[in-house]
């Protein structure tokens, strides 16, 4: 998969209350969700994940954490890695760090988006 999904985070940003889009923005997979306007990161918890739908079957994924987050669909048995999904923070914004807080080394991201079979792998 060639093309990343805008995903948007399923809250508003705290500071300026617009949109926050989920980002990859380290190595890894971590991913930060950041504000529209602002452009300012915050971390991301499973809460914040928008629900997506199989591109083959059409059924809600579940999401998960292993070490990062996923997306899974149980009736095709296939499993999507978030970070593979979005793009990079640099594609879409201009450089504001993010301190990852002490802990919370791991992040995670209400739309009818379906996940492109091309974007799986299997379990």
């Amino acid at each position: 998969m060639t093309e990343k999904m805008i995903l948007y985070g399923k809250h508003l940003c705290r500071r300026c209350n617009c949109l926050r889009i989920l980002v990859r923005s380290r190595k890894g997979g971590f991913v930060t969700q950041n504000c529209v306007r602002c452009e300012k990161p915050q971390s991301v918890h499973v809460a914040d994940l928008p629900d997506l739908y199989c591109g083959e079957c059409d059924e809600k994924l579940e999401k998960f954490q292993r070490q990062n987050y996923f997306y899974y669909c149980e009736k095709c048995a296939r499993e999507w890695e978030l970070a593979a999904l979005i793009p990079h923070w640099d594609e879409l914004f201009e450089y504001y760090g993010y301190e990852i807080p002490p802990g919370n080394e791991h992040v995670y991201i209400e739309s009818r988006i379906k996940v492109p079979l091309s974007a799986s792998y299997s379990v």
